[in-house]
């Protein structure tokens, strides 16, 4: 298909009727190893989107029993969607504008099966990372203006690495102690519209980090084992042994350390001192951000 939306190879959706319990969402995904499912009708028709995130925020934060919410109460509803055969560049287009992560993309070909398909913002970055590599190389440019500008940006703190993700698409550093119970580190990630939060051995300016704490580990770890969200605390489900990053770790290396290490969160620390959180999709943000404001320096690289 050329450069359509399916030459970034979107997976197959995994669908839920609507009417299912956010319990057996949750189920579901624990199962796939997924963090978002489609929604639909009786009739197979689409009706919403439902994430790990919905559950967290509106399940387990709010205190209401999973078994007896709907995935239609917290399911985003009438989804954006686009064809197959739509152009790539406008769905990615479409995504960083939209801030969407997760894109359902309907394929025409096999309308009569009612074939979804899903696009991943953050695994469509995670893909090509060779070729952005190759745009962000000014280093080996030949270009001097280039080289000069590289200097330049990094110089000035607007070079794509960690410390331009946190001042651009970051909502502050999200933290709570591991004695924090889930249902309300899910109400400080709900707050700060966050997946994650760091897990700390305090709030002073020289916290460290203990480890990590997403929505998806809130999901899996907690609420399909059936497990009390007031008395299950941050330091019993957290991820521990976890990876940093440093204010002035690239994006790129960044984003190579969660497609190879599988994870889609990474804590920023600065001489083992918290300084915070960033994950897959403020990472893929500020990378397309970084290189569509670039444009005019990227053509004196790239020709």
């Amino acid at each position: 298909m050329g450069r359509s939306v399916f030459s970034l190879h979107p997976d197959h959706a995994v669908v839920i009727v609507d009417s299912a319990t956010a319990m057996q969402a949750a189920e579901l995904m624990a199962l796939k190893n997924i963090d978002c499912l489609l929604a639909v009708s009786e009739d197979g028709n689409l009706t919403g989107i439902l994430t790990d995130k919905d559950i967290a925020y509106k399940v387990v934060a709010e205190g209401k029993y999973a078994d007896a919410v709907m995935v239609s109460d917290i399911m985003t509803r009438d989804p954006i969607a686009v064809f197959g055969d739509r152009s790539r560049n406008e769905a990615l287009n479409l995504m960083l504008t939209k801030r969407i992560r997760h894109l359902p993309v309907i394929s025409e070909e096999e309308e009569e099966e009612a074939a979804i398909f899903l696009l991943d913002f953050s695994k469509c970055a995670f893909d090509h990372i060779g070729d952005f590599a190759r745009k962000l190389n000014f280093a080996h440019a030949t270009n001097a203006l280039a080289a000069a500008e590289l200097i330049k940006k990094k110089e000035s703190g607007t070079y794509p690495n960690i410390a331009y993700t946190l001042a651009n698409h970051s909502e502050g550093t999200v933290r709570v102690t591991g004695n924090t119970s889930i249902q309300t580190a899910a109400q400080v990630m709900k707050e700060s519209k966050s997946a994650g939060v760091l897990i700390v051995d305090g709030f002073d300016e020289n916290a460290r980090v203990d480890g990590v704490l997403t929505t998806k580990d809130i999901v899996r770890k907690v609420l399909v084992k059936n497990l009390s969200t007031n008395l299950t605390f941050a330091n019993q489900i957290m991820t521990t042994g976890f990876k940093a990053v440093t204010p002035t770790t690239d994006i790129l290396e960044a984003m190579t350390m969660m497609r190879d290490g599988k994870f889609n969160h990474l804590p920023v620390t600065d001489k083992g001192i918290a300084v915070g959180l960033v994950d897959a999709m403020k990472l893929t943000l500020a990378l397309f951000q970084y290189l569509l404001d670039a444009e005019p320096i990227m053509k004196l690289v790239l020709g």
